[in-house]
């Protein structure tokens, strides 16, 4: 392990979810993702794209269509979407949402989702 208790294998995920963001964040909604494409592409296995897409689905980035295909939702759900996984985990008597990244990585999210703050003028 190294740093902060992060590990080679997580900082790399990490990487590869930056990269992989770089090529449909700036692309129009409703983009075909082809995951073989995506993994030649990054030139890596097509599970570690999986892991990927899962956590984005998760998040309504992405949808699942047919075989090793997902179409790109953009990342205007993802506002409303961390809140409500918030209320979730909040909310009394609930069952607790189990986050798969820490909470430093679950601050950024909510930070990046966050209304621009008004400066004074």
């Amino acid at each position: 392990q190294h740093g902060a208790g992060t590990s080679r294998k997580d900082k790399s995920l990490g990487l590869l979810c930056d990269n992989f963001l770089q090529l449909f964040a700036s692309g129009p909604d409703g983009a075909i993702i082809q995951l073989e494409v995506v993994a030649g592409t990054l030139g890596v296995g097509r599970r570690r794209i999986y892991d990927i897409v899962n956590v984005l689905e998760s998040l309504e980035v992405v949808q699942k269509g047919e075989s090793g295909k997902y179409t790109w939702r953009g990342m205007t759900r993802l506002p409303q979407c961390v809140a409500r996984l918030e209320a979730e985990r909040d909310a009394p008597g609930s069952n607790p949402v189990v986050l798969l990244v820490d909470e430093s990585a679950f601050e950024k999210v909510r930070a990046a989702c966050a209304p621009p703050r008004q400066t004074p003028g």
